[in-house]
């Protein structure tokens, strides 16, 4: 078992800016930047509509590692 325990809360709605794109797996030279690309994409947007984000960014892959999507 591990040493840490995990807790469950409730915690209030909240709003999630993301995009979502299909990325070819071609290595890292171009992974890297497609994603940097994501998450300055999204904080971008969080920029112009004047709010910051709760958190730290977070990745979220839905499929196999060709579809990712950004949360930030």
């Amino acid at each position: 078992m591990p040493d840490f325990e995990v807790l469950l809360k409730t915690v209030e709605a909240q709003w999630i800016a993301s995009v979502r794109a299909n990325l070819p797996w071609s290595g890292q030279d171009i992974l890297g930047p497609t994603i940097t690309r994501m998450y300055d994409e999204v904080d971008q947007f969080l920029e112009s509509q004047n709010v910051k984000g709760a958190g730290p960014g977070i990745a979220l892959w839905h499929k196999s590692q060709f579809v990712h999507t950004v949360i930030d």
